[in-house]
């Protein structure tokens, strides 16, 4: 596998965990030039400079933010090296796993890939098989757990929604985990109706201590709560939703 080096300008040195993440985003300069949406040589200035990220509702000033990923995969399969592993991406804000941040945020423990993409068309059969490929390089020298393995999306429901809709998590872990031998898909449907009686049992449902749900009523409780907010917040577009659930019974 061929990295091409490109450093980004943004990245901190000093690490305040161990890595045992890697979180799956994508990014775009539709917002820049939609007649140039996945140029990678467009997508590849947002590491140069601070990138404009709309209007700041407190001040009503232009707001810019500082971005980068570890590894940015292009539409034509060529991957990027941005960010050395041992340092700190600025790519995940504000984000927790299994409630689990430093600084409100899930980027000190995590490596971040990038795909060119956005949520309204697929990826590439040759995204893919990079992201694949570096997944499982990445996972095997960093000793990652499968469960470890997220997108944007689950570290920060609500806020984001990438991968997006468009990716597919069972090809992509079929990949990764040898035709899906450590996980397992499903599809769920969505009811609209019940979507207030869901935040109402969420509201209302207690969790037990993480030491304490390792079996039993507990965990299943969890599940079944984990389930509904992923529902929840990928409700938007479809009726039915392919909902990858990799957590180990």
């Amino acid at each position: 596998m061929r990295i091409v080096k490109h450093p980004a300008k943004y990245f901190r040195k000093t690490r305040k965990a161990a890595i045992d993440t890697i979180v799956i985003h994508y990014i775009s300069a539709v917002n820049i030039n939609k007649q140039r949406a996945f140029d990678t040589l467009e997508i590849l200035k947002f590491f140069d400079k601070p990138v404009y990220a709309g209007i700041d509702k407190k001040t009503g000033k232009k707001k810019y933010v500082k971005i980068s990923y570890h590894y940015l995969i292009s539409r034509k399969g060529e991957i990027y090296g941005l960010v050395d592993e041992n340092n700190v991406a600025y790519h995940a804000g504000i984000s927790s796993l299994n409630g689990r941040s430093i600084r409100s945020s899930c980027n000190d423990f995590s490596i971040a890939i990038a795909l060119v993409g956005g949520n309204w068309c697929e990826f590439t059969e040759k995204q893919y098989e990079l992201l694949i490929e570096s997944t499982k390089d990445i996972r095997l020298r960093r000793n990652i757990p499968k469960d470890n393995i997220v997108g944007h999306q689950h570290i920060s429901p609500g806020r984001r929604v990438d991968p997006g809709s468009f990716f597919n998590w069972g090809k992509y872990f079929d990949g990764v985990f040898e035709k899906g031998k450590d996980v397992k898909t499903k599809n769920v449907d969505f009811k609209e109706k019940t979507f207030k009686n869901d935040l109402e049992v969420l509201s209302k449902a207690k969790i037990e201590p993480k030491n304490n749900i390792e079996n039993g009523k507990d965990k299943n409780l969890l599940d079944k709560i984990l389930e509904k907010i992923f529902i929840i917040f990928n409700k938007a577009k479809n009726k039915e939703h392919e909902l990858f659930w990799w957590r180990k019974k």
